[in-house]
């Protein structure tokens, strides 16, 4: 869902993971999808800064839904590259009900990916909110430049 006057940009960030057949938009958006009594789903996320304490464990998994480049210009030590654009054609690298938290460079790939996983019936996702642009600046985590761990 975008924001009304934001519909052809979502076309074109749809088309570039595989998506050419967007035959519509919701007119009067989620309001009106509620008032009409369908079922509305939501994602969990986390704020950035919140993450150091999500891996003090070690449990979660972090997948990082950027471009290999973006990948290996820095990334979360711990994280495995699942761009956006593999989802339709690579299976994640996780159980289906594995905690999993999700970045890209700003947030709005991750979102998509982490709906897309969510409609194959994966469960315990979390968005990262900011993506990888608010984890840079977050103490507790260890970063890496280059060598690119696909998943």
């Amino acid at each position: 869902m975008v924001e009304e006057g934001r519909e052809k940009e979502a076309v074109t960030r749809l088309a570039r993971v595989g998506y050419h057949q967007a035959l519509g938009y919701l007119q009067g958006g989620v309001a009106a999808w509620q008032q009409a009594d369908f079922e509305v789903q939501s994602t969990a996320s986390v704020a950035a800064q919140d993450v150091p304490g999500l891996l003090a464990d070690g449990s979660p998994l972090v997948l990082d839904a950027r471009r290999p480049g973006e990948f290996n210009a820095g990334h979360l030590k711990q994280a495995l590259l699942y761009p956006l654009d593999d989802v339709l054609t690579t299976r994640p690298p996780m159980e289906p009900t594995q905690k999993t938290l999700v970045h890209c460079a700003g947030g709005y790939r991750s979102l998509i990916l982490v709906s897309l996983l969510e409609s194959r019936g994966y469960t315990n996702l979390v968005n990262i909110e900011g993506g990888y642009s608010a984890l840079r600046s977050v103490e507790g985590l260890d970063h890496v430049v280059g060598t690119s761990c696909s998943a």
